[in-house]
């Protein structure tokens, strides 16, 4: 027998079985209620159903449960399996720079930045860490948490990072409107007279090369583009057509 009639046999068979499939439960229906009707009758009679009847709905329940969550039920053995114990944080207690609300300045801060990063993805970590907002006792250098400028978060503007030619020079490409967007969504978000957006592009981005330069002591020259072109944006002080490097950054003093 080939395989095309052994399928077409069984077809066959299933069809019929499912034709006759009304019949059966008609046939089977009255003993079926009998049996429920029974058992009902035991489930108020009988302490023992009563007790199967619970420890089987208790099952169900949690089968069921644990199904839907897409856990193993057999983790219930595992004692403490369901108490997760806090991670502790990896990452380090490092100097970066915000920007002084008074000077306008670099100033020198305290943030957690992970070291075992790549280095594009810890140019990336700086710029959110640079933007993030300060807490108490963060600051170094006399100037305290009030006096740092709140920045947008323009991390998210980053498109690229590389470093043509070895880790001595970063190149960093920009997004134009994702920078005009977070300043945008950033002076919406607040409501105790944010700066100028000129003045907060300048700023982040003093604070962030600074950031860069002090973390990442194998870069030595850093450019900046815009869309993948060269070119600044209007009403900036920071001039993003110029090219920084590590002796403009002796004093934390970059840009403008």
């Amino acid at each position: 027998m080939t395989d095309s009639t052994n399928t077409q046999w069984n077809a066959n068979a299933l069809r019929e079985r499912l034709r006759g499939l009304p019949a059966q439960i008609r046939a089977n229906g009255p003993a079926a209620v009998a049996s429920f009707r029974k058992y009902l009758v035991d489930l108020a009679d009988q302490p023992v159903v009563r007790f199967r009847t619970v420890l089987w709905a208790i099952c169900i329940i949690i089968v069921g449960f644990f199904t839907l969550v897409g856990t193993n039920p057999f983790r219930l053995l595992i004692p403490g399996a369901f108490f997760h114990l806090p991670s502790s944080d990896s990452r380090d207690s490092v100097v970066l720079y915000g920007i002084s609300a008074e000077t306008q300045r670099p100033v020198k801060i305290k943030r957690r930045l992970s070291q075992s990063d790549a280095p594009e993805d810890r140019v990336a970590h700086i710029a959110f860490a640079v933007s993030r907002p300060a807490g108490l006792q963060e600051s170094l250098g006399g100037a305290d948490y009030a006096d740092l400028e709140p920045l947008p978060d323009l991390g998210l503007a980053i498109r690229r990072v590389w470093f043509p030619g070895g880790p001595a020079h970063l190149l960093i490409d920009l997004r134009s409107t994702s920078l005009e967007e977070e300043v945008d969504h950033f002076l919406l978000s607040r409501t105790d007279g944010a700066r100028p957006q000129t003045i907060l592009l300048d700023g982040f981005f003093r604070a962030f090369t600074a950031s860069v330069f002090e973390q990442m002591p194998e870069v030595q020259t850093i450019d900046y583009l815009v869309d993948g072109t060269r070119r600044n944006l209007p009403g900036m002080e920071f001039n993003l057509e110029q090219q920084y490097t590590r002796a403009q950054n002796k004093t934390g003093d970059t840009g403008g």
